[in-house]
């Protein structure tokens, strides 16, 4: 969920932020190389996060756009906790559009935190003249958006 990411955000910004005090002084080139192997771990796990919440988000948007023509008053199912409930459209949909907001509010704050990864993870190459890059620490961590959603995200609402 959102709010499990926004916790876990602000617990890397605490770690890097006491990372950022604690760098004032210079680093061994040993040290250097570890915090750089470690901004490319950070790095793609974050992009990893960026595209399961981009799909998790065009699951939601599908819905959305599913649901404009209907009634208002039709019945549909949604999973909620692992639990499928009967609800009315009225209901949901306006739940489902929250669920997109967050989703994009927590998009952009693992987007913003994967630039800043990589920003630091160049300024620390410069820094130690260290040069080896990677792919997912040059900016591979853009997600990537998937065409279609699986079969079992189209099922959510029926």
């Amino acid at each position: 969920p959102p709010t499990a990411w926004s916790s876990t955000l602000a617990r890397e910004r605490l770690r890097s932020a006491r990372f950022t005090m604690s760098s004032d002084k210079k680093l061994t080139r040993e040290q250097a190389i570890q915090r750089l192997q470690s901004l490319q771990q950070e790095n793609s796990a974050l992009g990893q996060k960026i595209a399961e919440l981009e799909q998790e988000r065009h699951s939601h948007q599908l819905v959305i756009d599913a649901t404009k023509s209907l009634e208002p008053s039709r019945r549909c199912y949604r999973l909620v906790g692992g639990v499928l409930v009967e609800r009315t459209l009225e209901e949901t949909v306006p739940a489902v559009q929250r669920n997109l907001e967050q989703l994009d509010k927590v998009v952009a704050q693992l987007q913003e935190k994967a630039q800043a990864t990589r920003k630091e993870f160049v300024d620390l190459q410069a820094e130690y003249g260290l040069q080896q890059a990677s792919a997912a620490a040059q900016g591979g961590s853009a997600a990537p958006q998937s065409a279609g959603a699986s079969a079992e995200q189209q099922g959510v609402l029926a």
